[in-house]
């Protein structure tokens, strides 16, 4: 059940913040790795939804302090997926 739980959180990640334009590739992989991560520990702290993995902490706290990580474009790659799934629903 864990398993398939994190397939829904990464699954879930991937397809709102794949697109997100934060300049190199690899930002965009750990926006949506730990996008996945707390999902599947909603409401956690980033400690708990970490695992025990104190490569995992570290590299959320990298991510978070990172410079040229801009909120504004994770931000617009959630909206933009909002935008499409709200486009599939007729008025």
């Amino acid at each position: 059940m864990i398993t398939s739980a994190l397939h829904r959180a990464a699954d879930w990640a991937k397809s709102v913040f794949s697109s997100a334009a934060l300049g190199d590739p690899r930002r965009t992989a750990r926006l949506v790795n730990v996008a996945a991560q707390l999902a599947k520990y909603s409401g956690k702290s980033i400690t708990i939804s970490s695992e025990g993995s104190e490569a995992m902490q570290e590299g959320a706290y990298r991510f978070i302090r990172n410079p040229n990580v801009s909120a504004e474009a994770i931000r617009k790659a959630g909206a933009m997926q909002t935008v499409k799934l709200a486009q599939e629903f007729p008025e």
